[in-house]
């Protein structure tokens, strides 16, 4: 607002004097010029909000509306890290306040009327209050969490923005990446403790949300597939995210194995494995698995074992280990198959092997098997029935099982690799399979 000042010069005149007489004429002051214009800096205002349509079904595995305490982080075209903007929800209403003031006359980031550009919103779902931006580079919003709440999905939207009347407007439509996928699985004990879950499968790649660029596109980091995702507590369980890799289907088809453990790789205090086949993970899938509690998950290491059944005949009880493996995924120690049988452990014959896969009078295939990737860089076969399951990674010591292309060795059988040897692996039994024979068949005496 100009503020104008008029000054009136006073002008005496002198009387008129007799001749001759010059008469005094009293200085005139030099008017005063103009004061400058004075500007009254007025921060602006912002009026935006956020809709959130991508909810899906109402299931635990996905966000269904905003709540009380979310925050979404706001980044602008042309406003240098780490300014940025915070929409605030309070559970009806969203509040907009400016970050990281560089000018307290013009507000935080600086705009003025007339200013235009594209403005990036991110909500981090499990962000806390000590989640902060801080300047990554002179131009990149980096994000500093204090846990895990970064390795997880988000809810992302761009808008374009104008100044105008000292106001943003703008309501952002809040989307989940296509390229997410979604799990929630049901433990009462979730969050109740600093302890985590992390759960991996070969379908799916870890990811990290490490901040936005110069030109608002997304930075985040993606694990190689089958690394651990990091659990967050979320309504009576616990959510992890992560990316599909579009070419698991072709070469693994729907078949998937979890691993649910306590630490991120290594030794754990509990793990669980789970397989599960027939059914198709998909790109923006929110998928609940069975509970932490339920039987599903089998337990597994070096002192576990698991009975294999189908129709209701039992196929043995195997270790769900290699000899001397600590992880199903594990090798094991070396040995020729003499000295294997001398372990103290029953070592699964041909015909053992054979039993599994088919019927040896038949032909007929008798348990499933299918071929899998357990995480980057590590396959195996996975053989179930109606109940149980065991894993059998790949090495590179195999015999050929006769009359297939299925090769015994490092924890008893493989594919697809060449090269014959006596050295193996030794995934036992703790008890033979019952008959030994056909299954199928009734069984005659003579």
């Amino acid at each position: 607002m100009k503020k104008i000042i008029f000054l009136t010069a006073l002008v005496a005149l002198a009387a008129c004097q007799k001749e001759n007489v010059v008469p005094e004429i009293e200085p005139v002051p030099e008017p005063e010029r103009e004061t400058q214009a004075e500007t009254t800096a007025t921060p602006i205002v912002f009026d935006l909000s956020a809709d959130y349509s991508d909810g899906g079904p109402a299931t635990k595995a996905v966000k269904t509306g905003w709540e009380d305490g979310d925050v979404i982080y706001v980044f602008f075209e042309g406003v240098p890290s780490p300014r940025h903007l915070q929409m605030r929800y309070d559970g009806s209403a969203w509040t907009n306040v400016e970050m990281n003031a560089a000018n307290v006359e013009v507000g935080a980031l600086g705009l003025q009327e007339g200013d235009t550009g594209t403005m990036r919103a991110v909500h981090l779902p499990f962000a806390t209050s000590s989640t902060t931006i801080f300047n990554g580079s002179s131009t990149h919003y980096a994000f500093h969490c204090t846990g895990e709440e970064d390795e997880s999905y988000y809810l992302t939207a761009t808008l374009t923005f104008v100044v105008k009347n000292g106001k943003v407007s703008g309501a952002f439509n809040m989307t989940i990446p296509e390229v997410f996928v979604q799990f929630w699985i049901e433990d009462a004990s979730a969050g109740t403790s600093s302890s985590r879950l992390w759960l991996s499968t070969g379908a799916i790649s870890s990811t990290q949300f490490w901040g936005v660029t110069e030109n608002l596109d997304i930075n985040q980091d993606k694990g190689p597939y089958g690394y651990p995702m990091a659990g967050n507590p979320y309504k009576g369980g616990w959510l992890f995210s992560g990316i599909l890799d579009p070419d698991y289907l072709d070469e693994y088809g729907n078949n998937y194995y979890f691993v649910l453990r306590d630490m991120f790789q290594g030794n754990t205090l509990s793990r669980k494995n789970l397989f599960v086949s027939g059914k198709t993970i998909s790109n923006h899938n929110a998928i609940v698995l069975p509970a932490k509690s339920s039987t599903r998950w089998l337990e597994v290491g070096p002192d576990k074992t698991v009975e294999l059944v189908k129709d209701g005949v039992s196929y043995g009880e195997w270790h769900t280990c290699n000899y001397e493996a600590s992880a199903p995924e594990d090798y094991g120690t070396e040995h020729d198959y003499s000295t294997a049988t001398s372990l103290g452990y029953i070592v699964p014959s041909v015909d053992q092997w054979l039993n599994l896969i088919k019927d040896p009078v038949t032909n007929e295939p008798t348990l499933n098997h299918a071929s899998i990737r357990f995480k980057e860089s590590v396959w195996g076969l996975v053989i179930w029935g109606d109940s149980g399951f065991i894993f059998l990674p790949e090495g590179p010591y195999w015999t050929s099982l006769p009359g297939t292309s299925i090769r015994v060795g490092h924890s008893g059988i493989g594919h697809e690799l060449c090269g014959l040897s006596d050295i193996l692996m030794v995934r036992a039994l703790k008890s033979p399979t019952t008959p030994t024979f056909n299954p199928f068949h009734d069984e005659i005496s003579f």
